[in-house]
């Protein structure tokens, strides 16, 4: 039950040699190319995603580095303003000695 050929084309020799034939084959080399290039964004995407996530690993160690960066500070002022207590401390005994010897000297 095949058509007969229209005027001014080629007789139909086979199925895959035919206009649809052709055009068929055509669209599955197509196909292939087109799976070929997804499979290479494919690629290309994990490649980024793997970036991604060494940077967003790198990030979150410098956001903890900083964190314990903060605390350490946190604790030097702490330790800072603590010696600054104990050197007004030892100011305002060191002042207390000099007036006792001052007293000690006038009693002398």
């Amino acid at each position: 039950s095949a058509s007969p050929p229209r005027a001014g084309s080629p007789p139909l020799k086979s199925p895959t040699s035919s206009p649809r034939g052709d055009q068929v084959g055509g669209q599955a080399l197509e196909l292939v190319k087109l799976k070929a290039s997804l499979a290479g964004r494919d690629e290309e995407m994990a490649k980024v995603k793997r970036k991604l996530r060494k940077t967003e690993e790198a990030l979150k160690q410098a956001q903890s580095e900083q964190m314990l960066v903060g605390e350490q500070q946190g604790f030097m002022r702490a330790r800072i303003s603590s010696q600054d207590q104990l050197t007004l401390d030892l100011a305002k005994k060191l002042q207390n000695v000099e007036t006792q010897k001052q007293d000690l000297e006038r009693y002398l």
